[in-house]
């Protein structure tokens, strides 16, 4: 949305509010649900939030998400180049000295693109100098 609001953007912006408020209270609502249903309401609730963001976003903060993406694609493509996921223990956290051993990288560089993934959410840090699997990250394991 730019500085100056149109009244239809903020028509619009009423409009996505109080269908992403429908969607949230379905899902969290809504009894036991299919793996169908569930993955509807949930692409919903997702399209939903991005067409806000859209809408509100400044071409700054565009390009900033855009460049935080492709950082985070990157970042990503080079754990698995070199292994990284693999090494990470998936109850527990490894020092980032002892995952550097194990993938052969550079532990400062490795710190680095680690950082970025913590930053982003796809890993986690448990203390000063130890990372950790999330969710996100988890999914990069073989079989996955």
């Amino acid at each position: 949305m730019s500085t100056h609001r149109s009244v239809e953007d903020c028509h619009a912006l009423r409009q996505l509010g109080t269908n992403l408020l429908g969607a949230i209270t379905e899902y969290t609502l809504r009894g036991k649900m299919n793996l169908a249903q569930e993955t509807s309401l949930q692409s919903s609730i997702l399209k939903l939030t991005r067409d806000i963001g859209n809408l509100v976003a400044q071409p700054q903060e565009q390009w900033l998400s855009h460049s935080i993406q492709s950082n985070e694609t990157a970042a990503i493509e080079l754990f698995d180049e070199w292994h990284v996921f693999q090494h990470i223990p998936l109850e527990q956290p490894i020092s980032y000295m002892e995952l550097g051993e194990h993938v052969e990288v550079d532990v400062p560089l490795l710190r680095r693109i680690a950082r970025m993934l913590v930053a982003t959410g796809v890993l986690t840090e448990a203390g000063p100098d130890r990372v950790a699997h999330t969710a996100r990250s988890a999914i990069f394991l073989p079989g996955n």
